[in-house]
This record gives C-alpha cells, sequence and structure tokens, in this order.
C-alpha cells in the first residue's frame, strides 16, 4: 500500500540485514538478545510468521496496514491485518478473508497482488501484498489544485493513468467481481508509473449472497471511514443510486461505471472539453440503462477522445465531424483541400482564357479595319469637282 502519513521513516540498513542474516543462517525471526522484543511499546507485536519490523502506515475500514521485511524473500511488503476490535467477529472475519481471496484472485498488472493470507497468534486474520511506494490519485489531484509547485500532471498523462484503472476494473468485471468503492483515494501512482486498485474490502462476487455487517445497520456510516456498511457500502459521494438506496439486487457493473464517472469528473477538472462533459454525464446518469453498459464503452470514448475521434456519448454537427477527421489526417487533408482548390481553379482559368482569346480576337479585328482603311483608293486632290447642269 502507498504510504500517505509524511515522510517514510527509514528503515536502517543494519537492522534489516540482521534480520534477513537471521533468518539466512537459522531459518528462525526471533531477534538476538538486546534487540526490540516481539512486542512493540505500544503493545503491538512487530513480527507476524516471517514477517518482522511492523510498522503501521495506514487504517481502512476494517484494517491496519503495515509495512513489514519478509525475512525469507528479503523484500518489503505491506501487511493488512483485521484490527482486534473486530478480529474475531464472524461477520467482520469472512468479509477480511473474502477482500484477501478476492485480492488473490485477480492477478492483473493494475490491481495490488495479495502474496499470503494467514492468522497470528490470536487468531486474527491479516495478509500480505505488494508494498508500493508513492501517493493516491487523491493526493496526487489535491496537489495539482492546491500547490503550484506540484510536478506537472497533464490532462493526457491523467487520462491514461485513468484508462489503467478502467483496465482494472474491467478484468474484475469479467471475473465476476464488483468493487462498489471506486474513489481516488483507493487508486495508488507508484514512483515509477505504477496504477494500482486497492481496498477491495466492500468488493462483491456478482451473484454472492451479501452477509451483513455485524451491528451496522443499513446506511449507517462507519466510525472513522467514509466507507458505509450494513446494506448500504460504499463512499456516499461515489455511489451510484442505486447502491446508495441499498438496493443490493441492482448493484451491478454499471454502478461501478457510475463511480468511475464521477472519479473522471475529478481526474479532468473544473475546466472539462465539452465531449469528456459528455462521457461524465453518460457514466453517471442516474439509471443504469442510461449510462454506459459496460467499463470497456466508456474506455472507448476516452480511447476515441485521445485520439482525436468522435465519440459516442457526445454529438457533433457536419462541420465539427469533418474538422476531427482533418486534424487526424493532415496530410490527407492537405492533398485533398489543394486538389480541391485546383478544381475550384479550372472553371476560373477556363473563364480567364475564353475572355483573353475574345479580347485578342477584338484586337485582330480592329488592327484589319485599320488596315483596310489605309488601302482603300483616294480621289486626286487636283480633280476638278463636276457642276451640275
Amino acid at each position: 500500500m502507498a504510504e500517505s502519513r509524511g515522510p517514510r521513516e527509514e528503515w536502517g540498513t543494519d537492522r534489516v540485514l540482521a534480520a534477513c542474516r537471521r533468518a539466512w543462517n537459522t531459518g528462525s525471526t526471533a531477534p538476538d538478545p538486546g534487540e526490540p522484543g516481539p512486542e512493540s511499546p505500544a503493545g503491538r507485536a512487530s513480527s507476524l510468521g516471517r514477517f518482522v519490523d511492523l510498522r503501521e502506515i495506514g487504517r481502512g475500514g476494517m484494517g491496519e496496514v503495515f509495512e513489514a521485511l519478509d525475512v525469507d524473500l528479503r523484500r518489503p511488503v505491506a501487511i493488512k491485518r483485521l484490527e482486534d476490535a473486530r478480529a474475531h467477529a464472524p461477520e467482520w472475519r469472512e468479509r477480511f478473508l473474502r477482500e484477501a481471496r478476492i485480492g488473490g484472485q485477480l492477478e492483473h498488472p493494475n490491481i495490488v497482488p495479495v502474496y499470503e493470507l494467514d492468522f497470528d497468534a490470536s487468531g486474527a486474520a491479516y495478509f500480505a501484498m505488494r508494498l508500493v511506494r508513492g501517493t493516491n490519485l487523491a493526493d496526487r489531484l489535491k496537489a495539482l489544485r492546491e500547490d503550484p509547485t506540484a510536478p506537472a500532471y497533464p490532462l493526457s498523462r491523467r487520462l491514461a493513468d485513468f484508462l489503467k484503472v478502467c483496465d482494472a476494473i474491467s478484468f474484475a468485471h469479467a471475473k465476476g467481481v464488483l468493487h462498489r468503492d471506486l474513489k481516488p483515494s483507493n487508486v495508488l501512482l507508484g514512483e515509477f508509473g505504477e496504477v494500482l486498485v486497492v481496498d477491495w474490502g466492500v468488493a462483491k462476487l456478482r451473484d454472492a449472497v451479501e452477509p451483513p455487517a455485524a451491528g451496522a445497520r443499513a446506511g449507517a456510516p462507519d466510525a472513522g471511514d467514509p466507507t458505509r456498511t450494513g446494506s448500504v457500502l460504499g463512499t456516499p459521494r461515489y455511489m451510484a443510486p442505486e447502491q446508495a438506496r441499498g438496493d443490493v439486487r441492482s448493484v451491478d457493473e454499471r454502478s461501478d461505471v457510475h463511480a468511475l464517472g464521477v472519479t473522471l469528473a475529478e481526474v479532468v477538472g473544473s475546466w472539462r472539453p465539452r465531449e469528456l462533459q459528455a462521457a461524465i454525464a453518460r457514466a453517471t446518469a442516474l439509471r443504469p440503462e442510461d449510462r454506459y453498459q459496460n467499463v470497456r464503452a466508456l474506455q472507448d470514448d476516452l480511447e476515441a477522445f485521445l485520439d482525436g475521434r468522435t465519440l459516442a456519448a457526445a454529438r457533433y454537427n457536419v462541420f465539427q465531424v469533418a474538422g476531427k477527421w482533418a486534424a487526424r489526417h493532415r496530410a490527407t487533408a492537405a492533398v485533398a483541400g489543394i486538389l480541391c482548390l485546383a478544381a475550384a481553379a479550372v472553371p476560373i482559368g477556363a473563364r480567364w482564357h475564353a475572355a483573353r482569346e475574345e479580347m485578342q480576337r477584338a484586337r485582330e479585328a480592329a488592327l484589319r479595319a485599320e488596315i483596310l482603311a489605309r488601302e482603300s483608293p483616294r480621289p486626286p486632290p487636283d480633280a476638278p469637282a463636276e457642276t451640275a447642269r
């Protein structure tokens, strides 16, 4: 998981190497004499099986997230553990196990992989997953809005990252899994271009029966987290209407499309090109039948926007369609323009040539008349004039 609470504390090379050396030489993760014991100052275990040096880096709706070291594979990992207050409640336990198993089955480049599921000495469940260093999409967008010194994050790149999120959700839908809590804070952006969808805690298999959460009523917010529990699951700001009503039977892939539409609105920002506004409006339509019917259809429109093609969600007049075609085929459009000018020039040239020939004929006729006038005989000047008799 990505760390979001300020600069990360450095592990300390000696401590990491010592833990790895113990595992390599003895097969044990037990600390050497003089090192910190199995309990942290807060009274929490600092190791879980082969995962040592646990330090909390975040909390979610159901559990706590730690950074840890896998001493067998010598790599940092993220550990999510069901919090103590819920660790032994059957309903919460079932939800937590389902999250781990769904994450373990969704093998996709844009979904955080789950490495291992196990239980600690008290019987509380935990699972290990990939540790992603970076930030989340919500924080990146906030910095873009509020911090003028934030790194550049142009619209084209934001849309490219969003399309990776769509890839992950489209894959999950193909496997029969609904996320139901899509939002920018559940999208991690790694330091090297990684885009990963996380927090499948309220995910649902399409045809599975929904287990109730212990002690929660329909629509009651979970303390400390905006994700609701009970028959209303998700974050209210991003919920589709049918999801907000708790209409579990109506929640399907189009409910996730709605959440993607709200997320897309935040990704695009307040200044929205007309076509993207049309895509957002279709994705977030109140009625499921008026939305994109699947994630792929939304992706197709966004890819069309990036390629300069027309979008299914937008309307165009003939000049806008022609303009888009010309923008995509600049060389062809240039040649076509030249040919059009040439075609228009042909009749103009023909008329000019005819007029020129007519003028030439008129000049020749005038010249002939002048020559004939000069060559016609004239009476001698001293000839006597005839008198009438």
